[in-house]
C-alpha cells in the first residue's frame, strides 16, 4: 500500500511499545542521515520517512492512535502541498494535533519560522548542512518527542 516509505528499526528485538518519528522529506540523502542519527541518539525509536506530504497524509490516516508517531520531522519545501499547509492540516484535525511537529528546513526567509511556529510546530531549524551541526538538531527535535 505505501510503497514509499522506509522504515528503519534498530532496536534489539525488545518487547515494548516502540516509538516511531516520521520524517516527511523529499531529500533522500536528508531522509538517510536524518534516520541515522536518530537512531544514534536515541535507538528506541522506529523512523519511517516518506518523500510527500500526500503520502504522509494517506499513512498518517491509516494509523490508529497507538500507532501515530511520536514527533514528525517535517521540511517546509515539499512536492505537492507545502509543509506550512500541511501542518496547518495537521494541526486543525483532532486525531493528529497533539502531535509535535519539528520543521526542518533550507530556508533562511525570517518569516518563514514565524509562520510555522503560529501554526502550531514545536521548533523551526534551519539545514546547515554539517554533520554535527545536524546532530545537535536532531537532539533539540528528540526533547519535543511525547
Amino acid at each position: 500500500m505505501f510503497t514509499n516509505i522506509k522504515t528503519s528499526d534498530r532496536t534489539s528485538g525488545v518487547a515494548f511499545h516502540q516509538k516511531s518519528i516520521l520524517i516527511l522529506e523529499d531529500d533522500v540523502d536528508d531522509q538517510d542521515i536524518m534516520t541515522d542519527l536518530i537512531q544514534l541518539t536515541s535507538p528506541v525509536y522506529t523512523v519511517s520517512s516518506i518523500e510527500n506530504t500526500d503520502k504522509g497524509w494517506e499513512y498518517l490516516t491509516s494509523l490508529n492512535q497507538e500507532q501515530l508517531p511520536s514527533l514528525i520531522i517535517l521540511d517546509l519545501n515539499m512536492p505537492t502541498l507545502g509543509g506550512l499547509e500541511f501542518l496547518k492540516t495537521l494541526k486543525v484535525d483532532s486525531r493528529f494535533a497533539s502531535i509535535p511537529v519539528a520543521v526542518y528546513s533550507n530556508s533562511t526567509y525570517p518569516p518563514h519560522a514565524t509562520e510555522v511556529l503560529e501554526a502550531g510546530a514545536c521548533i523551526y531549524l534551519n539545514k546547515k548542512g554539517k554533520y554535527d551541526a545536524i546532530k545537535e538538531d536532531v537532539k533539540k527535535m528528540l526533547e519535543h518527542c511525547k
